[in-house]
């Protein structure tokens, strides 16, 4: 098992939020993945201005998907070319990218609308869009062709895109969005490249959702619900899918309650779940006060040293003297350890004098 979430934790250490979704699509998922982007949104006083426009390009990205991304289930989670979507913040800048299957047949049509709406002005824009609403065009499913002009209007920049075919059928179709403050001058935006070998990396370590943030425990929430809905699609086994979900459960709340806080008064945490080759990986990690780490290390060295057996019985000791410390916590790692049978990897990286980051892999 290999536990690579401080590699990520170091390519995102820039970012003040991260999303990454892999698997599958629906509008209950895009109703939960508005909800998280807006807590941590009305978190940052320099980006909430933006709130409102975020989520509606956000909903036009993932709809994107929904609408007119491939209708096999195995080309929504499998492949070289995933459907995928991607959410960033990085500094006062929003990056919102949709990877998606179409036809290789509609490519073409595809790339001319979407060079047809970048070179317009707002006015241009503006006009266009009434004509389309009054006429009913530029797009055979509906809602497409509106929603491209409406997220290059709300935006105030041009589409990046960019084509790549899979086979003489099917292409992957990526689609970049960016968005900041009118008043900012000085900030440039990242190059498109950048998120595409980020997406590449995804893919290549199978993640099927990410996300670096906030963790109140009011966007913990949202995350479970998004996993707990995506796990009834990837897991037919009910046993399997409510097992998978306690640990995600244990290891969010573990975060959500430990993390330490960063110097804007935020317990800042990362959290990946990823296909194995027998099954599912769910890692976490967060900044943690280097006093703690001796301590946790020995709890943890000594959770590992049990048999299923012990650990059951350990369980149920901590059960009855209600000494699962620390609001729960020493009951959930227990927990972690019993439904994982023990397939867990912990890792401690010192960050600075004060902190460090303390990761945790289970293996389902």
């Amino acid at each position: 098992m290999e536990n690579h979430l401080f590699e990520f934790y170091r390519n995102l250490e820039g970012d003040n939020l991260s999303f990454i979704y892999r698997g599958h699509f629906s509008d209950a998922i895009t109703d939960k993945l508005i909800e998280l982007s807006e807590i941590n949104i009305k978190s940052s006083k320099e980006v909430r201005k933006l709130r409102k426009k975020v989520s509606f390009i956000m909903v036009e990205s993932f709809q994107n998907i929904v609408r007119h991304g491939s209708s096999s289930s195995n080309d929504e989670v499998s492949g070289d070319f995933p459907n995928t979507f991607l959410l960033r913040n990085h500094g006062n800048a929003f990056y919102i990218t949709s990877v998606n299957t179409i036809g290789s047949h509609k490519v073409a049509d595809l790339k001319k609308k979407l060079d047809k709406v970048n070179a317009m002005s707002s006015e241009e824009l503006k006009a266009l869009f009434t004509q389309v609403l009054v006429a009913d065009q530029f797009s055979e499913k509906g809602g497409a062709g509106l929603g491209l002009i409406e997220m290059v209007r709300k935006s105030g920049e041009p589409i990046d895109y960019d084509f790549v075919s899979i086979n003489n059928e099917k292409s992957s179709c990526f689609m970049r969005l960016k968005l900041k403050r009118k008043d900012d001058t000085e900030s440039g935006f990242t190059p498109f490249s950048v998120d595409k070998e980020m997406h590449q990396r995804f893919v290549n370590e199978e993640v099927l959702m990410l996300y670096k943030g906030n963790f109140s425990q009011e966007s913990v929430i949202p995350m479970l619900q998004m996993m707990e809905e995506n796990m009834k699609v990837l897991i037919d086994e009910l046993a399997m899918q409510k097992k998978t979900f306690n640990i995600l459960v244990e290891v969010l709340q573990n975060i959500s309650r430990h993390g330490a806080l960063n110097a804007k008064g935020r317990k800042i945490g990362l959290f990946m779940i990823s296909e194995s080759y027998t099954g599912f990986q769910v890692s976490a990690g967060n900044l943690i006060n280097n006093e703690e780490v001796p301590l946790l290390k020995k709890k943890l060295s000594n959770l590992a040293a049990l048999n299923a057996e012990e650990l059951n019985s350990l369980y149920k000791k901590a059960l009855r003297s209600d000494q699962g410390n620390d609001g729960g916590a020493g009951l959930g790692l227990i927990d972690i350890y019993r439904d994982s049978n023990n397939q867990v990897e912990a890792d401690f990286h010192k960050i600075n004098d004060t902190h460090s980051f303390y990761s945790i892999a289970v293996k389902l």
